[in-house]
């Protein structure tokens, strides 16, 4: 069967609305430290810090429950119309944030206001994580996923870069109103991005299958009980895709502004530095990967990621530098991003079209809670009990294990009659790691 052309057009305009739609996801995250004394007034500091994370936590416990929503509502009625749905649950929590009073002027209902702002975007960002993916993959060409799908993952950075820019600049100009401009601007890019996404083309597979009359009425139940090793796979892929960008983007950060005193706009501005590095070295392996084989990419990368673990824990022991973090970062970033960029063609040939957005976007959420929004309590906290950051080189190696674990013997024939194809040579067999139709 003749594979149909890669969709640029569509596939152009998903990738700009998912910056726009990463902006606003992202944009509580880097404001976090302004609204935590505007929503959350507590007596002391750390005590308002604390709630104020703890919230945003939930956004990500709020994940498998979208995920359970939206996965159901784009398997039975489509890609399109879940993330058309999906964007404007992002776009509106941003905005009423952006006019919300404060604290002060009308107590704990801004609280509650706020804290079910961010459990309604964490609702939606199960669909705004796997959707997008799921439509990239199925519109591109078997050897053109692996970079289009990077150029999607390069695109959220790209949205949580000029979040995170923004972030940077209110704290370094100190004002009561300024904070609230992001805000409008997400709503506006939300409005945008919603227009963009009314011009895609929902994608040939989810149309075929919808035409065969091969939709499920319960599309998620039939994944548990039909590909659950598929689902750990996905979630330990998920592990090494996220785990070390959370290492280097919010647990080296909150190291810098602890052990070498980064204000809050410094400490932004590494965040930025970091993003910026992803979003470079994304699209130049997905590129790669459509040439060499993206399994091979992705399995070189998990062994990379457990080489490098205790480097990077050594690079990190006091006495800490400015140095130090910055090689660590890099280091994450060159490993990290080589095993993000080919995932995202991968990760939705695990699962049959008909169940590819419940089994994905349940698996990818149950990933995110464990390997994404818990990584750097989870490393401090283990480390503030020890006294040592050895636990983080055994953080890494594990993830880099899984998420090589994850990889092996992948068999995709049950899914879309997909296979591997190996070369031999001699008694050696090598893994090209490109998919074929039959």
């Amino acid at each position: 069967m003749e594979q149909q052309k890669t969709d640029k057009k569509s596939i152009c305009l998903i990738i700009i609305s998912n910056i726009f739609d990463y902006y606003s996801i992202t944009l509580y995250a880097f404001f976090a430290t302004v609204l935590t004394p505007l929503f959350f007034p507590a007596q002391t500091p750390t005590i308002s810090t604390l709630i104020a994370f703890s919230f945003f936590a939930a956004g990500f416990l709020m994940r498998p429950v979208g995920a359970i929503f939206f996965g159901t509502l784009g398997d039975q009625k489509g890609r399109k119309k879940t993330l058309l749905l999906s964007i404007i649950f992002t776009t509106i929590p941003t905005f009423i944030i952006g006019f919300l009073p404060t604290f002060d002027q009308i107590g704990f209902l801004a609280s509650i206001i706020i804290i079910t702002c961010r459990l309604v975007q964490g609702f939606s960002v199960a669909a705004s994580e796997s959707g997008p993916v799921i439509f990239v993959s199925e519109h591109a060409k078997r050897n053109q996923d692996g970079f289009a799908g990077s150029l999607l993952s390069a695109s959220s950075l790209l949205g949580a870069f000029i979040a995170a820019s923004l972030g940077a600049l209110c704290l370094y100009i100190p004002s009561e109103w300024l904070w609230r401009l992001p805000f409008f601007l997400g709503g506006i890019l939300g409005v945008l991005g919603y227009f963009l996404r009314t011009k895609i083309s929902e994608t040939q597979d989810f149309l075929e299958v919808k035409n065969k009359d091969e939709i499920h009425s319960f599309p998620l139940l039939k994944v548990l009980q039909q590909d659950l090793s598929y689902c750990m796979r996905c979630l330990g892929i998920t592990a090494a895709t996220l785990a070390p960008f959370y290492i280097a983007c919010t647990y080296i950060t909150n190291l810098a502004q602890q052990k070498l005193h980064f204000s809050d706009s410094s400490a932004m501005l590494l965040n930025t530095f970091v993003m910026l590095a992803w979003i470079i070295v994304l699209p130049l392996v997905g590129w790669i990967s459509d040439k060499v084989g993206k399994i091979k990419i992705m399995s070189i990368s998990a062994i990379g990621i457990i080489f490098i673990s205790y480097p990077v824990f050594w690079l990190l022991k006091d006495p800490l530098t400015i140095s130090s973090v910055m090689y660590s970062q890099i280091l994450l970033c060159l490993l990290g991003a080589s095993y993000v960029a080919p995932a995202s063609a991968v990760l939705p040939k695990l699962f049959s079209i008909n169940k590819r957005y419940s089994g994905m976007g349940f698996s990818f959420s149950i990933g995110a809670v464990l390997f994404g929004g818990l990584t750097p309590f989870a490393i401090s906290f283990v480390n503030y009990l020890t006294q040592t950051e050895i636990f983080l080189a055994i953080y890494l190696m594990f993830v880099g294990f899984i998420g090589w674990c994850s990889l092996r013997n992948v068999n995709l024939h049950k899914t879309e009659k997909l296979y591997l194809d190996f070369q031999f040579s001699g008694n050696k067999t090598f893994l090209k790691g490109e998919l074929y139709e039959t």
